[in-house]
C-alpha cells in the first residue's frame, strides 16, 4: 500500500508518495505514468489502496470527479465521498480472493493537501482532507475498509509552524517521531519546501528500503517518489499558464540536484525521484482545474530519449528547462 507523506506550513505544503500500484487481479506493479495529481493552482492530492474504480485507474477517476466538482471543496469532499463509497461497494472481486480478505483490499483513501479558502475566511488557508473508508481521525488507521466513507480535514493553526501527515502503509513509533523531528528542524531554520522534500522522499524510500530487506513477500511501498508542492501564491492571470519543475536528476548522481530550487516561483511543482539516478526520464503528475480542463501526460528529460519513449502529440511544452511531451 502505497506510503503518503504531507507537510502543511504556513508558506508551502509538500506532498510525497511512491508510485506502487496493487490490482485486484494481479500483483503489485511500479506505476511510474501517475499517481499524483494538482487541483487547480494550490493544492495536491495522492490516495493510497485500491487501483482501479468504476472501469478506471484511480488517479483518472479522481481526475474526473474533480473536474465536474463544484468550486465550493466541501461540497465536492461531500460529493466524491459517495461516489467514492458507490465505486468501492461495486468493485469486482476474483474468486480466488476470500470473502474475509475483501474488507482488506477495500480499503481506499484520498489525500487533498495544500491551500484552500473556506467560507467566511479572506486568506487561502493550509489544509489537508482525508476521504477514506479506513481512516479513524485524527491520524490512526484501521486493517480494513468501513462500508462508509468519512470526510476529515485539518486546517494549520496560526500558532502552529507545520503538521506533518501519514496516510496508507504506517510507519513505525520511532520512524514518525525521527521524521517529525527532522522536519521541524529544518523548518525551523527556514528552509524552503526542496528541502522538505527531500526529507519526505528519504522517509518513503528509507522505508522501501527495509521492507525489501526484510520482507518475506513482495513490498508494498515502491521505490520511485513524487513530490508535489504547492503555495498560497495566486495563479498567473492570462490564457496561458506555464508548469515549472525544479530540475530532476537527469544527469547527476548527486542527491542535491535532485532538490535544488532551480526556477521555483510559487506555482504548482513537481519531483520525480526515481530510485535509481541513471534513470533519465522523469513523469510528472496530472493538473486539473476544477471545472475547466485536464493537463496531463508530462514526461521530462534529454530531447532525444524523449523523442525515442514517448513522441509528443500536439503541443510540446518546456517544463523546468527540459524537453516535455504531453501524451
Amino acid at each position: 500500500m502505497t506510503l503518503i507523506i504531507s507537510c502543511l506550513t504556513h508558506d508551502f505544503a509538500v506532498q510525497a508518495s511512491d508510485r506502487r500500484v496493487t490490482p485486484i487481479e494481479g500483483t503489485d506493479i511500479e506505476d511510474r505514468a501517475n499517481k499524483a495529481l494538482f487541483i487547480g493552482w494550490n493544492a495536491s492530492f495522492s490516495y493510497t489502496g485500491l487501483a482501479t474504480l468504476d472501469g478506471l485507474r484511480t488517479d483518472e477517476w479522481i481526475c474526473r470527479r474533480f473536474k465536474d466538482s463544484s468550486p465550493d471543496l466541501e461540497i465536492a469532499w461531500s460529493s466524491i465521498r459517495k461516489l467514492a463509497e458507490n465505486a468501492v461497494r461495486s468493485v469486482p472481486f476474483p474468486r480466488r480472493i476470500p470473502t474475509a480478505d475483501r474488507d482488506v483490499v477495500r480499503r481506499l483513501a484520498l489525500i487533498h493537501c495544500g491551500f484552500a479558502r473556506f467560507s467566511g475566511g479572506s486568506h487561502l488557508t493550509p489544509f489537508l482532507t482525508v476521504i477514506s473508508n479506513f481512516h479513524n481521525p485524527p491520524d490512526g488507521w484501521s486493517g480494513v475498509a468501513n462500508r462508509t466513507f468519512t470526510v476529515s480535514t485539518l486546517r494549520l493553526p496560526l500558532n502552529q509552524q507545520c503538521q506533518v501527515f501519514t496516510a496508507g502503509a504506517e510507519l513505525s513509533v520511532r520512524e514518525r517521531a525521527e521524521l517529525v523531528r527532522s522536519v521541524r528542524e529544518a523548518i525551523t531554520k527556514g528552509v524552503g519546501p526542496h528541502s522538505i522534500a527531500r526529507i519526505l522522499a528519504g522517509a518513503i524510500q528509507s522505508v522501501a528500503r527495509t521492507q525489501r530487506t526484510v520482507a518475506r513477500t513482495q513490498p508494498t511501498i515502491g521505490k520511485n517518489i513524487m513530490c508535489a508542492i504547492t503555495t498560497p501564491k495566486q495563479p498567473p492571470v492570462g490564457d496561458t499558464i506555464s508548469f515549472e519543475s525544479a530540475p530532476m536528476p537527469l544527469y547527476s548522481s548527486e542527491e542535491a540536484d535532485r532538490f535544488r530550487p532551480g526556477r521555483f516561483d510559487g506555482g504548482p511543482t513537481w519531483l520525480y525521484v526515481p530510485e535509481s539516478p541513471s534513470d533519465r526520464l522523469s513523469f510528472g503528475p496530472v493538473y486539473v482545474f476544477p471545472g475547466n480542463a485536464i493537463i496531463g501526460g508530462l514526461v521530462s528529460g534529454p530531447s532525444d530519449v524523449v523523442a525515442a519513449d514517448h513522441p509528443p502529440v500536439g503541443r510540446t511544452p518546456r517544463i523546468g528547462g527540459s524537453h516535455a511531451s504531453s501524451d
